[in-house]
């Protein structure tokens, strides 16, 4: 079953990195950032998407 989640790729310094993507997309993200900036520690946050936030509300 894919992943229907999405995450932010962020780095502890800068903030945020990108919009909500893909875990691959955030993945290479972070791998691009690290690269550029060797003291960052970027990283992807899991968020819910609409479709998680629908179903916790009708329990």
């Amino acid at each position: 079953m894919a992943d229907l989640n999405h995450y932010i790729p962020r780095c502890r310094i800068c903030g945020p990195l990108h919009a909500p993507c893909h875990i691959e997309t955030a993945m290479q993200i972070c791998a691009a950032h690290r690269i550029s900036h060797p003291n960052h520690r970027p990283q992807w946050v899991p968020i819910k998407s609409q479709k998680d936030n629908s179903k916790e509300q009708t329990k």
